[in-house]
């Protein structure tokens, strides 16, 4: 019974000195990122991370894979017969310079649709299941919105005549919302229309007021402007909550599933933190998180970010930071691929990708 007894105690002493290990390592704030494993020098071009690798759009495109090594063009799928001098990225989608869209997820890249001829994508909204939101116009034609998706005949859906466009964004549930800014009156205005597939639902006009970025829920949209974030129900167009701001910097925002994360910085005012995680149905929590943030993204359980623009961190939800990392040069972009989960890409300042790992 006494050898039962010492050995219970002895398996509870190992599984707490384990746990002990397992919380310095892993959630140390004094943790050092891994050194990177590989690097691809990217020059002055733009980079995509996608979840195969990273593609290096110009004259003579290259896509490298999750250990730097460069692919073919068969294995890739960079076509000879696309335009792959510019790219512009949302999430894993991809409009290349002669407006083809593909689909990013895995390899091959996957050409989804070409818009028709002489159309000019100026923005673009992924709606997954290969359907979209454009922002385009004709040569010499006013801009307007479309709903496209291969097999089907584009809907288009107009714009507001005379204002400008600032974006757009939709929820999971296949809400979208579009922003724009009329600055024909004495003062500015804003106005949002709501659509749902092809079709508008609904619109919201403030009179007087001035935002520069939408983001949609399921229910509500938040809208960014200099001095202030205001979250308005989509049905009824009613504010539900506004917080002041002190125009310090912009906001950053993080989708993360069905909830926002607005990291507000030196920007926050009479808050007892400087972020907002706002839920699917409109409501909001603060936490306090480091301040000099940019580029924030997801990453395993956690998030990574930069501070001050040479200092790569890893975060726990509630900011605390896990882990940290000085490459010796500025960072201008991060990716956490969810495929290989424990790497991180780092884009430097020098045009370098770094491929370190993860806590």
């Amino acid at each position: 019974m006494a050898k039962k007894r010492t050995g219970l105690w002895l398996l509870i002493l190992i599984l707490v000195c384990g746990g002990l290990v397992y919380y310095y390592f892993r959630y140390s704030r004094h943790a050092l990122l891994p050194e990177a494993s590989a690097t691809v020098s990217a020059g002055e071009q733009s980079v995509c991370f996608l979840p195969g690798g990273i593609l290096v759009p110009g004259d003579a495109p290259a896509f490298y894979d999750s250990g730097g090594a460069p692919l073919s063009p068969a294995a890739s799928g960079l076509t000879g017969d696309t335009d792959w001098g510019d790219v512009r990225q949302k999430g894993d989608w991809l409009l290349t310079a002669d407006n083809s869209l593909y689909d990013g997820s895995e390899l091959p890249l996957r050409k989804v649709c070409d818009t028709e001829e002489g159309l000019e994508i100026l923005d673009f909204l992924p709606l997954g299941t290969d359907a979209f939101m454009l922002y385009a116009a004709f040569q010499d034609g006013e801009p307007f919105l479309e709903w496209v998706k291969p097999g089907q005949d584009p809907v288009a859906l107009g714009a507001p005549e005379g204002l400008t466009y600032l974006g757009m964004d939709c929820a999971d549930d296949g809400g979208i919302s579009a922003l724009f800014l009329d600055a024909t009156g004495a003062s500015p205005s804003t106005r949002v229309l709501h659509f749902r597939g092809g079709e508008m639902v609904g619109s919201l006009s403030l009179c007087n007021d001035m935002y520069y970025a939408l983001y949609r829920l399921p229910s509500h949209i938040l809208l960014v402007g200099t001095h202030q974030i205001v979250c308005y129900n989509v049905e009824d167009g009613q504010p539900l909550w506004s917080v002041a701001l002190s125009g310090a910097g912009r906001p950053l925002v993080l989708r993360d599933a069905e909830r926002l994360l607005c990291y507000l910085g030196e920007s926050a005012v009479g808050l007892e933190g400087n972020a907002l995680w706002v839920q699917a149905d409109g409501a909001y929590d603060t936490d306090r998180f480091p301040g000099g943030l940019s580029h924030l993204i997801r990453c395993r359980d956690m998030l990574a970010a930069v501070q001050n623009d040479n200092t790569l961190l890893v975060l726990r939800r509630d900011g605390a930071v896990m882990a940290s990392s000085k490459p010796g040069t500025d960072i201008t972009g991060l990716y956490w691929p969810e495929a290989t989960p424990q790497q991180l890409f780092v884009r430097t300042g020098g045009g370098d990708v770094l491929f370190l790992g993860t806590p």
